[in-house]
Parts: structure tokens; sequence; C-alpha cells
């Protein structure tokens, strides 16, 4: 099967791994001729993929949708969808001769890599900021993982696993844009979408960086290249009020996407990601939500906390991160994005089980406050 590396920006083809095109510095795209097929069987598969296609039965009443389904990411191996990216990126390790494996991670990353790197043989380190879920901490240190706890915020933790990775014995699974093996592992999902649900109007996925948003977007312009679709959903990117760099870019109606300055930290951690150092990697996101005209929409904690509240009613627990673009979903339909017969998937990202005690008091809390308000 032919496969190459091919730079989002200037099209310059890398004939070696690399981490960015170097030509022009841009991100590098995995490139291979695909079939219409779930995740690859690779060595050192745990059997990901194949996640089913859930439809939220009350949704109408809940939040205004009649057709909104939930792809249902969390429950992949590790519990997250960093499980497709991971194990094409540890794969292609084996063939490059990496000695160790190194990751920054607000926690499902460092999990993934955790598994699949000690699956693969491979010692792996995973950078993480200090507010970090011990759960999802205790995850990676139980996979065989070493653990480095640093202060600031997940964009702290990408350059300190950036500069390790200058040692070429270091094999970065950062997920965001950096390693074009692991980003396009998530485009396996728009092949299972395809077979289970061909006419899908829009499709919701939470982004920090957005590198989800970015494979999905190759993977259904590949589907409709290929005669098999004719239209891409449009592709709506979610984050927090608290850190939306590119929400805040979409909203100017700019391609440039500036960093963001964090005073509050999401309940949603996985959203806590303020750029800085790779604003590149939001604008890439950003222009794949022009292309497919999609929308990029901020919601708050207490919008997060009622979608998992909806979610649970559904008998899905989902961490705040994974209930988000419920939550957006909801606020689009209100304000007229979406029409009430338009067929919407969200992806779910990461399991509940991951949330710490802290975290989940905390939410508690909240919706205690919201109860007695009400």
């Amino acid at each position: 099967m032919e496969e190459y590396l091919i730079c989002v920006s200037c099209g310059y083809l890398e004939k070696k791994f690399a981490y960015q095109c170097s030509m022009c510095g841009g991100i590098l795209y995995h490139a291979k001729e695909r079939l219409l097929s779930a995740q690859a069987h690779v060595n050192i598969s745990l059997g990901e993929g194949n996640i089913p296609l859930i439809p939220m039965l009350k949704s109408e009443t809940t939040v205004g949708i009649k057709k909104l389904y939930v792809k249902c990411e969390f429950m992949n191996p590790t519990g997250s969808f960093k499980d497709r990216g991971m194990v094409t990126a540890i794969e292609k390790a084996t063939e490059l001769g990496i000695k160790k494996i190194i990751a920054a991670s607000a926690g499902n990353a460092g999990a993934a890599a955790a598994a699949y790197g000690s699956r693969a043989g491979f010692p792996v380190s995973v950078i993480v900021p200090e507010s970090t879920s011990p759960e999802k901490v205790r995850q990676a240190v139980e996979y065989g993982a070493k653990v480095i706890s640093i202060k600031g915020n997940y964009s702290d933790s990408f350059q300190e696993a950036k500069e390790l990775a200058k040692n070429p014995k270091w094999y970065n699974v950062t997920t965001t844009y950096i390693n074009p093996y692991l980003w396009s592992g998530y485009e396996n999902i728009c092949y299972e979408l395809v077979k289970e649900r061909r006419n899908i109007h829009w499709i919701i996925v939470p982004i920090g960086a957005g590198p989800l948003l970015g494979a999905l977007y190759h993977g259904f312009i590949n589907l409709k290249t290929k005669g098999i679709i004719k239209t891409i959903p449009r592709l709506a990117g979610v984050q927090s009020i608290y850190c939306c760099p590119i929400v805040q870019a979409f909203s100017q109606n700019s391609t440039i996407v500036k960093e963001w300055n964090m005073t509050k930290n999401t309940i949603a951690s996985g959203l806590n990601d303020e750029l800085k150092g790779y604003t590149r990697d939001g604008e890439y996101t950003l222009s794949c939500i022009y292309a497919s005209n999609g929308k990029a929409t901020a919601v708050s904690d207490e919008e997060i906390i009622e979608a998992r509240r909806i979610m649970g009613k559904e008998g899905l627990y989902v961490e705040p991160a994974a209930a988000a673009p419920v939550a957006a979903a909801k606020k689009m339909f209100e304000n007229g994005s979406i029409k009430k017969e338009e067929t919407v998937v969200v992806i779910a990202t990461g399991s509940g089980l991951k949330s710490s005690p802290q975290k989940t008091e905390r939410i508690m809390q909240m919706e205690h406050e919201s109860a007695k308000r009400k």
C-alpha cells in the first residue's frame, strides 16, 4: 500500500520520517491509499476501533435535535479516542528503530502512549501538567510509564516533550499535529461512520489543537474523492469559554489564531490548550472548519455539566470534555445553526471513569447550585 508524508501547506513530499515539513515547517499528513475499513490490524493492536454509534433516544426533548448520535470513542481500550492514533504512531516507531517514547499529555494521550508503547516494548515517559487527574496519571503508571508532572498548563508539557524529542532516540507521540502517523490514525472514524450512517449533516468535536477534527476533514475528503460520499459533513469544533483561541479567531472571521492566556481552568481538562508555541496547529484546524462550512463554538462549565447529565440519562458516562459536543449541539440548535431535522453526530472522546474525585466533587457542587437556581 503506497504511503507518504505530505505538507498540508506547501505540498512538499517528505521521503523519510519528520515532525514537520523540511521546506516550510508546515504540518505533515500521513497519506496512503486507504480502503473503506475499520482500524488497521497491527501487531500491537488492543482491539481499538469498531466503536458503536448510539442514538440519543431523548434528544428531541433534551437537546432539540431529533437525530442526534454519539460516536462512543470512550469505549476504546484505554478509554479514549487517542488509542486510534497511538496504535498507528507506535507501530511506525517499531519500523524506525526508535529507542524511547515521549508524550505530553493532559491525561488520555499519556494513558494511550503508555499502553501501546509498553505493549511494543518501549520505555515510555509522559509529561503532564500538575493539575492532571490522578486517575489518568495512575492509568499511565499502571501501564508501565514514567510520569513527569510539571508546573504550568498543557502547552508547557508540549514544549518540554518537543525539546526532549530533539534527541533522535526519543519518538514524540504528543497528540497535536506533531506526529503525522498519529493524527491521521483518527481518520478511521470517518470510514466507520460512513458504513453506519451515510447522511450526516454535522459532526461536533471537542478541540484543543484540533488534530481529531483535521483528521476527520481529511477522511471525508478522501471518501468524497473516491465517490463514496457526495458531500462531506459540516465540522464543528468545541472549546471552553475559558480557553478558546480557535473560537475567538472564528468569531472574528480571521485565519489567524493567537495564543491564549488562561486565567481559569475549565472542568474539561482536555480543552485547556493555550496553543503557546504552536498556533499553526490551531490555524490548520480552523482552515478545516472553514473548508467544511462548519463552525467553532465555546461552551461554559455549566453547559458541559448539563450535557453530561443529559448523556447520563441516556446511559452514557463520559468525562467533561466528551460532553462538550452535546452542550454545543444544544447551543447550536438554540441559535439556529443546526436545524431540528438534521442528523448530528457528536464525538464522545473519553470515559467518565477517568474523572478525579476532586473534579467530580466540583461538578456535583455545581450541579447542586444549578438545581437550587431552578
